[in-house]
Order: structure tokens, then C-alpha cells, then sequence
């Protein structure tokens, strides 16, 4: 029995690992945005016209970090919001999701922010992430 739960622990530590490099690997090039949706506190969701990129440069997990950039921008009531950031991204198999960690104009961490990988295929990702009051969900796409 007590082998039985080492193997089980072991198989399970492995899995994780694996997914977790999976989901790295998967994440390296370019990526456009094709849809974006914000989903607020009450459950309702908006599709919000948006247009952008990402990139991420892939990385070894003994490496620890990969480089990542985006540029993307959306519009709401007659206003165009635009973000852009620069940093470094990394996974946490346990907590399976990527961490993104930007960067200021002197290479400071201004913020990380936690994204979850909901599909990950080998042209498509659905990205989300919570801020105090908004779900925000991207669904992106592999540049050819």
C-alpha cells in the first residue's frame, strides 16, 4: 500500500511537470488577438472590440523566466484604451497558470499578473485574467 501511494504521488508530481512544459513550449511565437470579453462581478459579459499582439519567447523551465510583450488596444464608449508592457513570464505547475511580470522603463517590476490557460492547442489559447472587478478573457491566435 505504502508503494502504492509513492508511485500514485510520483505519477501525479510528473503529470504536472509535464503540463507545465507543454504549456510553455505551446506558448512560444506570436499570438493576435481574436476576441476579447470582459465579464463583470454580476456575471455579465461584454465582447469588446479589441485588436492586438503577443509575444513570448520561448524558455527552459530550468531557465526559470521567458521575455514576453504585448501591444493591444480596445474601445468603449467612443475611447480607445491601450496597453503596452514588456517583462518576463513564468509557470507555476501547481497553480496552473502563467505569471506575467512587467516591467518599468528601468527594468523594475511594476506588477505581475496571474493568467490562467484555459485551451491550449497549438494555434489557439484562451487567456483570462481578474483584476478587482472585471474578468478579462483573451482568445488569441497563432501567427503563421
Amino acid at each position: 500500500m505504502k508503494n502504492l501511494f509513492f508511485f500514485l504521488l510520483s505519477f501525479f508530481l510528473l503529470t504536472a511537470c509535464m503540463t507545465d512544459r507543454r504549456n510553455v513550449r505551446r506558448l512560444d511565437g506570436d499570438w493576435k488577438i481574436a476576441t476579447y470579453k470582459q465579464t463583470d462581478k454580476l456575471g455579465f459579459t461584454y465582447i469588446i472590440p479589441a485588436s492586438g499582439d503577443f509575444h513570448f519567447q520561448k524558455y527552459k523551465l530550468k531557465d526559470e523566466k521567458g521575455k514576453f510583450n504585448y501591444d493591444f488596444s480596445y474601445y468603449v464608449s467612443n475611447d480607445t484604451v491601450r496597453y503596452s508592457e514588456i517583462g518576463e513570464y513564468y509557470s507555476v505547475a501547481k497553480k496552473e497558470a502563467i505569471f506575467l511580470n512587467s516591467f518599468d522603463s528601468n527594468g523594475e517590476i511594476i506588477k505581475t499578473e496571474k493568467f490562467h490557460i484555459d485551451i491550449l492547442t497549438t494555434t489557439d489559447v484562451i487567456f483570462q485574467y481578474n483584476d478587482l472587478n472585471v474578468m478579462h478573457t483573451f482568445v488569441l491566435r497563432k501567427e503563421k
